[in-house]
């Protein structure tokens, strides 16, 4: 089915030239666009294709992703996964440029275009996947750019001997299925318009091209062996690739890269002789009263590693809400109409699952925002923001003025101040104080950048009519209050001679 898979690749672009248009050329360039606009982003590109697979998986998976680095003098990634095995439209979507069979309602990821993001690290990556159940087709391949090589030649052979030249996927097939008047447009096509056929071939790309897999690698049988069922092995370019890799490991070490990966209960890290662990559970989930269809979970992140300093646990809270869908006939109306202008898939989109998250430390821990897995754009305050936001290319930031995006943030607005007027209604929790904070309360500005969530906030709030200088959300001495009641206390000595009544009085707002 693979050499059959790249027959028809190859076949489509002789018909093109037969047919004089070169569409190829078009696929080729975007293709090699893409994998620019994604350098610095596979390793995060991988983690999320790897948690798509296991928001499919089995009920008793493990839901384990692996990085495996190995940095000997051949030097190869492998990411491997538990979830759900490769099956034939996820074989086709990654062959096919932009044309990923992911549902936008279910997965961020489904642009079909993050997989091109390995190129800046690997020219000839390979998958290994097991058969799925209840199928017989296992889709393990690999991609090599002297496969266009291979093609070129045969097109001089198409052009000089005929229709009777073999595949070079499959020595057993023509090359190409043509009558002798389709052969006869062809050559006529070619010498019209003096068409270099053999130097066309080689602009095809050849990630458009899958090829058979030999043997299975002892690396990717190791992985195989514990539980993983898909192996991408990435064979890299050398030392520059390998620091990049490297580096983009380091970036996912941190708790806060996994907290709304909630498909995921453990991500492993290798590299070399070293590793470091996230394990990730919920031990606490309950439907809030106040505000129905916010969900709030406590989720706890315990790390581990080769080094004692790896070894650790963060807890955070996060709230959820799902706007549209079949609950929320006028949220997914609101949605359709913001995304009927947008590209691929996005049109379908009739649903948007939003969540906002702190960490229950007494640090100030700087928020992003979040598309599934960080972005670059920071929140100006202590929450972390997810939503399926309409990102740039490399989904490192996002541009509120669109349009759909800025409905998605005036509900993410409408969660954070939902969020903290359930915490600033219950009993005086310290907790729940610092939690209400790190939504509301400012960070110290960022260079460059004038753009903070307590700005919008607090215009939303307005446009709520209930502003948020009116609200008892701070937590003082005696019980909630309002910004304006409230004033900033030092410590002092029961027998402190200015006495607390004084301290009070003059106290700064």
């Amino acid at each position: 089915m693979i050499a059959d898979y790249a027959r028809g690749e190859v076949q489509t672009f002789f018909d093109e030239i037969k047919n004089g248009t070169r569409n190829y050329r078009t696929v080729a360039g975007l293709g090699k666009q893409i994998a620019q606009e994604y350098r610095g982003r596979c390793v995060l590109e991988l983690l999320q294709n790897a948690h798509d697979a296991l928001s499919q998986a089995e009920p008793d998976d493990p839901r384990r992703i692996s990085f495996v680095l190995n940095t000997g003098p051949d030097p190869v990634l492998l990411i491997g996964n538990t979830g759900r095995p490769f099956h034939q439209e996820d074989f086709e979507g990654l062959c096919r440029l932009a044309q990923s069979p992911k549902d936008p309602n279910q997965s961020v990821g489904n642009k079909g275009l993050g997989f091109r993001s390995v190129l800046a690290v690997s020219a000839c990556p390979e998958i290994w996947s097991t058969t799925p159940i209840g199928s017989h087709k296992c889709f393990s391949f690999r991609f090599d750019p002297t496969v266009i090589e291979q093609v070129s030649a045969a097109a001089q052979d198409l052009e000089h001997r005929g229709a009777d030249v073999r595949s070079p996927f499959d020595p057993s097939k023509p090359l190409v299925d043509w009558s002798h008047e389709q052969l006869d447009q062809f050559r006529k096509s070619v010498l019209d318009k003096k068409i270099d056929v053999a130097g066309e071939a080689k602009v095809l790309s050849p990630y458009q091209l899958p090829l058979p897999v030999g043997a299975i690698p002892p690396d990717v049988r190791r992985l195989l062996d514990i539980g993983n069922v898909t192996v991408v092995r990435l064979p890299l370019d050398g030392p520059d690739a390998v620091q990049s890799v490297q580096e983009q490991l380091d970036d996912i070490r941190d708790a806060q890269s996994v907290i709304f990966l909630d498909h995921l209960a453990e991500l492993v890290l290798k590299v070399g002789g070293d590793w470091h662990s996230l394990m990730r559970t919920v031990d606490r989930q309950v439907h809030l009263v106040r505000h129905q269809g916010i969900i709030q979970r406590r989720l706890c992140v315990q790390s581990a590693g080769t080094s004692p300093d790896d070894e650790g646990s963060h807890h955070f809270r996060v709230w959820t809400r799902v706007v549209g869908g079949d609950n929320d006939p006028s949220g997914t109306e609101r949605i359709r109409s913001a995304v009927a202008h947008l590209p691929n898939r996005w049109p379908e989109v009739r649903q948007a699952t939003l969540g906002v998250a702190v960490e229950e430390t007494l640090d100030v821990v700087e928020g992003v925002f979040v598309i599934l897995l960080p972005t670059d754009k920071v929140t100006g305050t202590g929450a972390h923001v997810n939503a399926p936001f309409y990102g740039s290319l490399d989904r490192r930031d996002i541009d509120f003025k669109e349009t759909y995006n800025g409905l998605v943030l005036e509900c993410i607005l409408d969660l954070c101040l939902d969020t903290v007027g359930e915490l600033a209604g219950g009993p005086p929790d310290p907790w729940c104080a610092r939690a209400v904070l790190d939504i509301v309360a400012s960070m110290a500005p960022v260079a460059g950048e004038q753009w903070d969530l307590l700005s919008k906030l607090r215009g939303r709030a307005k446009e709520r009519g209930d502003p948020l200088d009116d609200q008892a959300i701070i937590l003082c001495e005696d019980g909630w209050g309002s910004p304006l009641e409230a004033r900033l206390m030092p410590d002092f000595r029961d027998d402190d001679p200015i006495g607390s009544g004084r301290w009070r009085e003059h106290a700064a707002f």
